[in-house]
């Protein structure tokens, strides 16, 4: 289980968001990877870090993890009751390419719709 937001940057849970920006910074000039050649612990944890502050520097997003942990800091319900559906519209990849247009394209459409339900 990945460790408390607020744990990795070294924060209470009652910090502003200019000490959790301070804190990320600090953090992040210590841990980066150019200033760490070499040392996969320095980048796993520098990567840590920036989880936290994505999570912690976006108020929607902290008010979630404060409510739900890790799963509420990521999950896209509370923004986008559809999330993860994707564009439902959206040509299928070898017929977004067709130049046309949107009619000629819609009978490309149901041309292999067509196809699929005659095999």
């Amino acid at each position: 289980m990945p460790r408390d937001h607020y744990e990795v940057l070294g924060v209470g849970r009652d910090a502003t968001a200019d000490e959790v920006k301070k804190a990320y910074r600090r953090l992040a000039r210590d841990l980066h990877p150019d200033a760490n050649p070499g040392d996969p612990e320095a980048e796993g944890r520098f990567k840590e870090a920036t989880a936290a502050y994505e999570a912690l520097s976006d108020p929607e997003r902290r008010a979630r993890y404060d409510r739900f942990g890790h799963d509420g800091a990521t999950s896209s319900i509370a923004g986008d009751p559809f999330g993860g559906l994707g564009d439902l519209f959206a040509l299928p990849d070898h017929l977004a390419e067709i130049d046309s247009t949107p009619k000629e394209a819609a009978d490309a459409m149901v041309d292999v719709i067509l196809r699929g339900l005659v095999r």
